[in-house]
């Protein structure tokens, strides 16, 4: 009946707002006493009545209730107002199982009133002073609201509380009272590392985020996009930059707490593996889950109408860091590393969507962008253009854009004089007055850029700072094993100065080396996670994929990849980033060394990679500078096995697409040497000594490709096809370097020799002044690392030799370069011979520990003269090795076979071939005797100007009139492309032949032949 519904009603009011209007049975809840008297006077013709509540008088109870003076000084109003609100669902729900359904529903409408008028109170509460607070109340201001939500056991903000909060005070009041909050989550975080406190102030942002309208008091935030300041300033005062900071790498400038380096990875020399992995593992998934935390956030703020306002904070955090793209990074003007891991974790997935797309996503890349978009690449080195080149194409095009537009005005009817951009090819900043208006890019092409540009300030940086701690690693650990060895070679008294200082000198190498070993362990732990490189190796394969589709649009539209490049290089790519080719192979190279298991999971997905690095490399027309051609070797280098091999295997993946891919059997044999012969001349001061490193890689590369029957075939045809130029050309070089490798390797084994014997002299060595040792012995190591570098490079170059003289030998035996060749091999033959013949005081043993092998070298060395003797039809290698006066002996052949035999250096039937060639020799060196008996004194007219011998085919050098033998200047010419007179630019076809001088000389020869007979 109607009574009983009022009481029950009451009676849900009380219970949800733990109120009474008599103390009789109302134990712990509060008696609102005014209002009883209240509704007495107003209802004293209803008995019944007088002393219920009922939905009109909701909210006097409210406002008796909330004028009530707090108990004590925790009390909180606004948390009690959620407790109503919760229990006023409670009691909707309840309701539903009234047998009563109209009643129900009235139950459920007053509850739905009382949630309405709680959170409106709610909201007044937070804003004015119209009830009493606690003074700690009154002073946490709105962010009771953020104490309520942060609570640990997650029930005091009740569901659908902030929902409705949020719609009640859009546009009254909500920017005041949630902007604090979020002010205050970042806050709460500042110098937390990734073992603090920060997930449930993550979790909770994410939960204001899901709203539209607390998305808009987010980015409407003055602190935001913080006005100005640096790439340190926007980390620490923008609204998310606290957010973004937490990290397991450390920040050098403002420590984070508690740090990650001395929980998890102090004094790790002496923990277990498996601790050392847990710890790992988890910070891991903590990066893991606070990378997708935050992922989530910026969705939910670009999903809300926030869209720009999030572009504009990713482009500030960007362009405020250029800092970090320097050499050395001034971290006190520029972001942390964790922020800039963070930042860039966020973009990969933002980008995630369209990385493996490549249709109409892929075609909103915009290479535009680059010079109009929001990132500032103005101050980068570009692909293929200088800066001069960039600033008048740009010129150009704008120039271009400008009168299309013109015209289009025209066609509409638009008045001349009313066009609305002016354009001067004076104009000092063209990017700025472009027209039309400034181009809107789409939200994927943004997105590019944008994790492009992070990803090459944050993780590539990253790498390449952990690359240099490694190696400051390395170093102090040379530093301390030379002292101790020091110590036990020349071991001192104790109580010696020198001995304390030595002694105090380990000391402090280990604490540095320790203090490393943690920072080591912190950027492994992020940078070799398969979370962080699986996504960054998807977005690399997409750059390097519009790279090409940039250089080469035809590709795109279902076509092959034409080779060489089309001429010129296209504008659009000669004015990209240079970094953008250089992250693309550091990050590659990363993956490759560290976790070759990514590479073998995406099997399929790696002939984008290869096609980049294939079609690059043999591009320098697109790729000017040539170290960064030599990074792409590097990392094929790295996916091969070989001899030098450690660390994680290379992966398999890689390796079977370069054996059977088309483009790669087509053309990667032919790009390496045409590379080999390119880095000759970089340009940088330290190009000498930079390129027999490259080659090395080179020259790997090529051995294991000429054990594939495909790559060996495309070898040998690209020797017949450019045997007279290009081919000869890397031949001499490949002889230059295995010359002065293998020389200098000769030439410092006698310096260690010397000071390993005067070391076994104990007493002696002990005479000598304890500096002086140390310096000696200093020098010896630095001799030895030298050595077994020269040699390690050396064995590379000779095993060329060696196996591509079985099938290609006609470029060894052309005029220029025979001679060249037979001297070479003559000298080191020799040399060989000495040290296994017992000429060289210096045990063999001593020899192999550097990679000084006599035996490996002698028969690699006599596989060659072997070879080439087999496929010599003129023999033109026994008379060049016949006019050797510097190294060719009688008796030089039966030597080395005698030495072969004795030390099963080759098979009997090469030791058989070596005979003969000996046999040749001599006969060769006999004829030539006779001939220059014949001969006589010969005219000087006839006499080659450099090498003072007999010319056979003379020609005249154009610009200094100098007369030479064809097969000299042409030696020259394979080395340097000038007049060796005057240094002016010179090239085999502008050789003059000289046929009347040629004449002359057939014809005196001849005369003297003639007179020999008579």
């Amino acid at each position: 009946d109607t009574s009983r519904r009022k009481i029950v009603l009451h009676e849900t009011i009380c219970r949800v707002f733990q109120v009474c209007l008599d103390e009789g049975g109302c134990e712990g809840r509060v008696v609102l006493s005014d209002l009883a008297e209240e509704l007495r006077q107003e209802r004293r013709g209803d008995t019944e009545t007088q002393a219920l509540l009922q939905h009109d008088e909701i909210e006097r109870v409210i406002m008796e209730r909330l004028s009530q003076p707090p108990k004590d000084k925790h009390e909180r109003s606004v948390r009690y107002l959620m407790e109503c609100y919760a229990r006023a669902q409670d009691e909707s729900r309840r309701a539903e199982r009234y047998k009563d359904k109209e009643f129900a529903q009235q139950v459920q409408k007053t509850m739905e009133f009382a949630r309405e008028l709680v959170v409106s109170y709610s909201g007044i509460l937070l804003q004015t002073d119209m009830f009493p607070q606690t003074k700690e109340a009154e002073a946490r201001g709105s962010l009771q609201i953020l104490d309520c939500m942060m609570e640990p056991t997650g029930t005091v903000l009740p569901a659908g509380y902030l929902e409705q909060f949020v719609a009640r005070f859009e546009g009254e009041g909500l920017q005041e009272m949630f902007e604090p909050i979020v002010r205050e989550l970042a806050k709460s975080v500042v110098q937390c590392s990734l073992l603090g406190e920060f997930h449930a102030q993550i979790r909770t942002l994410n939960l204001l985020t899901n709203h539209p309208a607390l998305c808009k008091v987010i980015t409407s935030a003055k602190d935001w996009i913080p006005p100005r300041g640096n790439g340190r300033q926007f980390e620490q005062q923008s609204l998310l930059g606290p957010l973004l900071t937490i990290s397991a790498i450390p920040d050098l400038v403002v420590p984070s707490r508690p740090s990650v380096r001395k929980t998890c990875f102090s004094d790790v020399e002496n923990r277990r593996n498996a601790d050392v992995l847990t710890s790992i593992t988890a910070l891991r998934n903590a990066a893991e889950s606070l990378a997708s935390t935050l992922h989530m956030i910026h969705m939910n703020l670009l999903r809300k109408g926030c869209r720009q306002h999030v572009l504009e904070c990713f482009s500030a955090a960007i362009n405020r860091n250029e800092g970090r793209a320097k050499m050395q990074i001034d971290m006190r003007t520029t972001a942390s590393h964790g922020y800039m891991i963070n930042l860039g974790r966020v973009l990969l997935r933002i980008c995630e969507p369209f990385l493996n797309d490549r249709g109409v996503k892929f075609s909103r890349i915009d290479p535009d962008y680059v010079t109009h978009g929001r990132i500032d690449f103005s101050g980068d080195t570009k692909i293929a253009a200088t800066s001069e080149e960039e600033a008048s194409w740009i010129d150009r095009r704008n120039a271009s854009r400008v009168e299309n537009f013109r015209n289009v005005s025209r066609q509409l009817g638009m008045d001349s004089g009313d066009e609305p951009v002016t354009w001067s090819p004076d104009s000092k900043d063209s990017k700025m007055e472009e027209a039309p208006a400034n181009k809107d890019y789409h939200f994927v092409c943004e997105s590019f850029f944008f994790t492009a540009r992070c990803l090459h300030l944050g993780l590539a940086r990253c790498i390449r700072y952990q690359l240099e701690l490694l190696k400051a690693l390395q170093k102090h650990q040379q530093a301390l094993d030379d002292l101790q060895a020091s110590q036990n070679i020349s071991p001192m008294d104790p109580r010696n100065p020198q001995a304390l200082m030595r002694e105090r000198r380990v000391t402090e190498l280990k604490a540095v080396i320790s203090e490393y070993q943690e920072l080591r362990l912190c950027f492994d732990t992020l940078l070799m996670d398969p979370a962080m490189l699986r996504p960054a190796f998807d977005f690399y394969r997409c750059l390097s994929a519009w790279l090409l589709k940039t250089a080469c649009p035809g590709i795109v539209k279902g076509g092959l990849i034409e080779f060489p490049l089309p001429s010129p290089c296209p504008m659009e790519f000669a004015t990209l980033p240079e970094h953008f080719v250089d992250d693309i192979t550091t990050v590659l190279l990363y993956i490759v060394r560290t976790s070759p298991d990514i590479l073998n999971s995406v099997q399929n997905e790696l002939a984008e990679i290869i096609d980049f690095l294939i079609v690059f490399v043999g591009s320098p027309h697109y790729i000017k500078n040539p170290y960064k051609r030599a990074d792409m070797v590097e990392v094929l280098h790295a996916c091969i096995p070989r001899e030098s091999q450690h660390g994680m295997p290379p992966p398999k993946s890689v390796q079977l697409l370069l054996e059977v891919y088309p483009l790669a059997v087509k053309h990667l044999v032919p790009n390496l040497l045409k590379l080999y012969v390119d880095i000759e001349f970089t340009g940088s001061h330290t190009q000498f000594y930079d390129k027999f490193n490259i080659r090395h890689n080179i020259g790997e590369i090529l051995e294991y490709l000429w054990g594939v029957h495909a790559h060996r075939q495309e070898w040998c045809r690209v020797a017949v096809e450019q045997e007279g130029s290009f081919y000869l050309k890397f031949l001499n070089m490949l002889i230059n370097d295995a010359i002065y490798l293998l020389d200098e390797s000769v030439k410092k084994l006698p310096e260690v020799r010397e000071t390993l014997q005067a070391m076994l002299n104990t007493s002696s060595w002990q005479a000598q002044p304890a500096r002086e040792r140390e310096e000696r012995e200093a020098s010896l190591r630095q001799t030895e690392q030298i050595l077994r570098s020269d040699l390690y490079l050396a064995r590379v170059h000779l095993r060329m030799l060696q196996y591509t003289s079985t099938e290609i030998t006609t470029p060894f035996l052309c005029p220029e370069m025979v001679d060249r060749i037979a001297s070479m091999l003559d000298y080191f033959l020799v040399q060989f011979l000495e040290y296994l013949s017992g000429s060289r005081t210096m045990e063999l043993h001593d020899l192999e520990k550097y990679g000084f092998v006599p035996s490996e070298l002698l028969s690699r060395l006599a596989d060659v003269f072997i070879n080439l003797f087999l496929k010599d039809k003129e023999n033109s290698l026994a008379a060049a090795i016949a006019k050797d006066g510097r190294s060719y002996h009688d008796g030089l052949f039966d030597e080395l076979a005698r030495i072969a035999r004795e030390y099963f250096l080759l098979t009997e039937d090469k030791v058989v071939q070596m005979e003969r060639l000996g046999a040749r020799v001599a006969e060769a060196k006999a004829s030539e005797m006779d001939d220059e008996e014949m001969l006589g004194d010969v005219p000087d007219e006839f006499l080659d100007p450099i090498q003072y011998t007999l010319m056979k085919d003379p020609v005249k050098l154009p610009t200094s009139g100098v007369t030479l033998d064809k097969a000299t200047i042409m030696r020259h010419l394979l080395s340097d492309p000038t007049d060796p007179f005057n240094r002016k630019p010179l090239s085999p076809e502008m050789l003059v032949p000289e046929v009347e001088l040629k004449a002359s000389i057939s014809n005196w020869i001849a005369e003297q032949k003639g007179k020999a007979k008579q």
